[in-house]
């Protein structure tokens, strides 16, 4: 298991981990259901705090951190499964929380008999606990439910405005969490690391608020054609202005055509001529990509964000290659032929599988075909619908001098994982199948 793979389940080990030890160096191990309880709620709250905190930071789109998880599709796919994981321990740690009442009601469990109350705090934490404690449970109210609406495929629009407000439930559950954790425990080594995390956390929330993630890798340009290449399929081609630094082929971008609807990725259908112009290849697959075509103009303002993603052409390096799209996944292949005709490299040993559910739906098939032919790539279609499938005992997965070709992939999960899920059975390694996670919900 290698960590950068597994980054949740090592992360997640190490925070119960450092709890375990660090809460041992100030309290004494529990010995009976109200100190067992208390741990728990602490425990379960540590963890939601710091997997909300780190989706926040996560949410930032930063550079560095993009090229750390391997692309901004897996950083966001990491986001999504932190997001469910601070679910799941709001559930441990309210259930937790209230679990005394019902199991005293079941006659399961005897009332605690309380000590005589001491002098009243009256320092400034001590004062802010009633007021963290509402919002500790107002916060819990609003993330069971926006956490279910988060993970619904959802139109983009409600779904882009419950992840701000995921940002207040952060803010709020940061003041929660620093006032009502014992003081002692900020003392201990994860004390002070939750700190910094729980602290990176609102400054992501409140940069999210602000509207400021991503604002320094925006480019404003305007549209300079639209092409219909296939039937429900939109080409942009875009002339952004100098401030573009340029894109990687098989890379994405945030574009914005109507600042009332917000960003949405789409992978960049051409490689970088430094020209400033670039082109997306648009499927009418949701409610917003489906009505783009009657509202796009040439000449109209045009904002791209970007480029993100690691799903770039792989170099040549003795393997065979089997480059495998469906659908609208063609895009990023679309780019790596851009880039290898205009460089005037030859790829002899690539096969380019691409998978539609007729030929008539292939997009921009006669330029595909014209690049490969100039770079040397041989190019299979396979429509489904008109009896063609590909399967992983296809000509082009076979063993050569016994050495098995490696595989990249962008297109649907279902027909990705299918395809993953057969060349392992056939000897495989995980390793030899690339993909591109391009789905954000």
């Amino acid at each position: 298991m290698k960590i950068k793979k597994h980054p949740l389940i090592w992360g997640g080990a190490v925070i119960v981990l450092a709890y375990v030890l660090s809460r041992a160096m100030v309290v004494n191990w529990p010995n009976d259901f109200w100190a067992w309880r208390k741990e728990v709620v602490l425990l379960s709250g540590v963890i939601m705090l710091a997997a909300m905190s780190v989706a926040g930071v996560l949410a930032l789109r930063t550079p560095w951190l993009e090229q750390q998880l391997g692309g901004l599709d897996r950083t966001y796919r990491l986001h999504k499964y932190l997001g469910i994981t601070a679910g799941v321990m709001l559930a441990v740690h309210w259930l937790t929380e209230l679990s005394p009442g019902t199991l005293i009601d079941w006659g399961w469990l005897a009332p605690r008999v309380k000590g005589p109350k001491g002098p009243q705090a009256t320092d400034l934490l001590s004062t802010l606990k009633g007021p963290a404690k509402d919002f500790g449970e107002w916060a819990a109210w609003a993330m069971l439910a926006l956490v279910p609406l988060a993970l619904w495929k959802a139109p983009y629009k409600p779904w882009r405005l419950v992840h701000k407000a995921m940002a207040v439930i952060l803010a709020m559950g940061v003041f929660h969490g620093l006032v009502l954790l014992p003081r002692n425990h900020w003392l201990t080594p994860v004390g002070a690391l939750m700190l910094v995390i729980v602290v990176a956390g609102a400054v992501a929330a409140v940069w999210s608020l602000t509207g400021r993630i991503g604002r320094q890798r925006q480019s404003a340009g305007v549209i300079s054609a639209i092409d219909r290449p296939a039937p429900g399929t939109l080409q942009l081609t875009c002339r952004l202005d100098h401030d573009w630094a340029g894109h990687v082929a098989g890379q994405f971008a945030f574009l914005t055509l109507d600042a009332g609807e917000g960003a949405h990725p789409f992978t960049i259908a051409s490689a970088d001529h430094g020209d400033g112009e670039i082109r997306f290849v648009i499927k009418a697959l949701g409610d917003y990509t489906r009505k783009l075509a009657q509202k796009v103009q040439v000449g109209q303002k045009v904002r791209v964000e970007g480029p993100y993603g690691a799903f770039h052409l792989p170099e040549a390096d003795g393997h065979r290659q089997v480059w495998v799209a469906g659908g609208v996944g063609v895009t990023p292949f679309m780019a790596w032929l851009d880039a290898l005709a205009a460089r005037g490299e030859k790829r002899t040993d690539v096969d380019f599988c691409y998978c539609v559910p007729n030929r008539r739906d292939a997009v921009a098939l006669d330029e595909l075909q014209r690049n490969a032919e100039r770079v040397g790539v041989r190019v299979h279609v396979f429509a489904s619908k008109e009896g063609e499938r590909l399967g992983v005992q296809h000509p082009v997965f076979s063993e050569r001098d016994q050495v098995r070709p490696r595989v990249w992939f962008c297109g649907p999960a279902r027909l990705g994982d299918a395809l993953k899920t057969g060349l392992m059975q056939k000897g495989f390694s995980a390793d030899s199948f690339h993909h591109e996670a391009f789905d954000f919900r």
